[in-house]
């Protein structure tokens, strides 16, 4: 499996104990990555870089202790990145390194972006790796960014937030559904623990987009179960709309479903009267048949579970406000943890 370690010091003149700090936490998470027979990627051959300390701990990992995984390196195809480069592997005598070199794009004066070519050598790293794990990392630099896109690409983050920056900021913006995924572990991030790319076995990707189907009686209910939704960071939909009497489930609604990954239906008296909250199931069916949809009931009250295809789905009394965050949080939990 293929881990991106990525931030680094969070300004310039950073106090030496933090930099201390940063070198012996990336260090330990590169010897980890190497013993556990992870891949490690990594962008920056410059001191500063939680890159560097990571590198050293994964050469340092002698050949008796590491299983089988490789050093991957992408980095912009400037020659004196490559000549550092190459200096930093000597040192450290690393072998066998699979080196990218990406496109250097220029400015309209024909010279070259070194912003951008940094970026897009992250962003390569970012799509061919399977986990991150976010040290310090400067709050409104690439670190920030590359956080920002590996939520929106569902990779799962282990962010470490005992320097603070951008990697503080994503744990503190993705608490929720860390302390969903890890537990009371989740309070250990704030530090440096020691078992880091062990607690990333049970790191999280953004949680999945859930659909919320009620009946207009139960709309408390569907607020209540959006908040908690939306507060873990999830894409809701739901309809907020009134249907005329007779009407068909609007295409905007089918959209929506086919977007969705879970399917919520708040299962009560309302609902099984209301023909539109039957469509809607009845469409969730349909994409769920093609393994293309997740669908959870949750009972508010005692109704039989009448659709044929329904009595056969995980049902989730919900007595009260207490029970059903108790059931949401359970349905969110396996929706979207993927291990490191």
């Amino acid at each position: 499996m293929k881990i991106f370690v990525i931030g680094g010091s969070n300004k310039v003149g950073e106090p030496p104990q933090n930099v201390g700090e940063l070198d012996a936490c990336a260090m330990h998470l590169g010897g980890e990555i190497a013993r556990r027979g992870h891949d490690l990627l990594l962008c920056s051959p410059f001191e500063g870089s939680a890159d560097v300390p990571a590198l050293r701990g994964w050469v340092t990992t002698g050949p008796a202790d590491r299983l089988q995984g490789h050093l991957e390196i992408h980095l912009p195809n400037i020659p004196s990145v490559r000549e550092t480069l190459d200096a930093l592997l000597a040192t450290q005598k690393a072998q066998d390194s699979h080196r990218f070199y990406h496109a250097v794009p220029v400015t309209s004066d024909n010279r070259p972006n070194l912003e951008h070519a940094w970026l897009l050598a992250q962003l390569a790293a970012l799509d061919t790796c399977q986990g991150v794990i976010a040290i310090g990392g400067k709050s409104d630099g690439t670190a920030s960014l590359l956080l920002t896109l590996a939520a929106t690409r569902r990779v799962p983050v282990l962010p470490l937030g005992f320097l603070g920056g951008a990697a503080a900021a994503y744990l503190d913006r993705h608490r929720y559904e860390l302390s969903d995924a890890l537990g009371h572990d989740a309070d250990r991030l704030s530090g440096a623990p020691k078992d880091a790319v062990s607690l990333g076995g049970s790191a999280v990707a953004p949680p999945s987009r859930f659909f919320i189907s009620y009946p207009r009686e139960r709309s408390a209910a569907a607020d209540q179960i959006e908040a908690l939704l939306r507060r873990r960071n999830a894409e809701v939909f739901r309809d907020n709309d009134s249907f005329e009497v007779g009407a068909e489930i609007t295409g905007e609604i089918r959209r929506n479903i086919v977007r969705s990954d879970v399917f919520l239906a708040l299962y009560c008296k309302e609902f099984m009267l209301s023909p539109w909250c039957f469509d809607e199931l009845e469409f969730a069916f349909e994409r769920s048949g093609k393994g293309l949809l997740r669908i959870a009931l949750l009972c508010l009250d005692d109704s039989r579970v009448v659709p044929p295809q329904a009595r056969t789905l995980a049902t989730y009394p919900c007595r009260d406000r207490n029970e059903l965050e108790m059931r949401v949080r359970a349905i969110v939990g396996p929706s979207h943890g993927q291990p490191l």
